[in-house]
This record gives C-alpha cells, structure tokens and sequence, in this order.
C-alpha cells in the first residue's frame, strides 16, 4: 500500500501556449524556468495541475522531464487526478498540493502507524513524528 510523495515545491504558474488536447503526450508552456515548474526525473515525477476557474475543471499530469530550451514538458500521465481533457493555449498550469497528494500522505502514514511494511515508500522531505500518532488512527 505504499505510495510515492511528490516533492513540494513552492512555484507559480505559467500557461500553455499550444493547445493541449486528449491523447497528447507532451504540453508546451510559456515559462519552465524551475521556479515555475519543478525538475523532474523518472525516479523522480512531479505533478502539475492544468484548470479552469470559469468552467470549474481540472486535471492533475505527473510528468518526468522538462526541457527548459523549448518550454516542453513530456513524458506525461494524464489524469492523475480530474479527467483528461482537451485544453486550450492560455490555459493556467502550476505546481499546487492535490487532494491525490493528501490521501497519498494519509495513507503512508496510516501504513505506518499500523505497522505494514512501508520499505518501498519513497520519503522526499518527509518527516514522521510518532509521538502522540495513536489519537490519528482510525477506530
């Protein structure tokens, strides 16, 4: 049951400039300097989160690499979090913490409290503090 934490990254957004749309792999954005869009990896995902306030949608990629050169973000699964959607150029796009992200931290630590083998977890800037987790623990 273990899951892998994201790094939190404290960035801004940018927007797309080419038109996003279902099945595409990659997204091209107007800024991808990292203190607007996190470094990724393989080993090392990251999340964005693409929405509109007007229309009320969103849907969250997790992507492992940027190429600042060209604004590219690839290697992308859509609909991590939301559905996957057909978005237009100048469509907002940031780093934000996801309710996926929430669940992901609760049921690490639940793994934890209870006891199950939490080996494969990958623990970036994440701290436990066990004292007083007991009045966290489901009933």
């Amino acid at each position: 049951m273990p899951y892998y934490l994201y790094k939190a990254y404290p960035t801004f957004a940018t927007e797309l400039t080419s038109d996003f749309n279902i099945g595409d792999s990659t997204m091209v954005v107007e800024e991808s300097s990292d203190d607007i869009i996190p470094p990724a990896t393989e080993a090392d995902p990251q999340l964005l989160t693409l929405f509109d306030d007007d229309e009320h949608l969103l849907e969250t990629i997790e992507y492992t690499h940027k190429d600042e050169g060209t604004n590219t973000i690839s290697g992308i699964t859509r609909a991590v979090e939301g559905n996957e959607l057909d978005w237009d150029s100048g469509t907002r796009v940031g780093r934000y913490h996801t309710a996926e992200e929430h669940d992901r931290i609760c049921d690490n630590l639940n793994a934890i409290y209870t006891g199950t083998t939490v080996d494969s977890i990958h623990v970036s800037n994440f701290l436990v503090l066990p004292v007083g987790l007991d009045k966290y623990a489901p009933e």
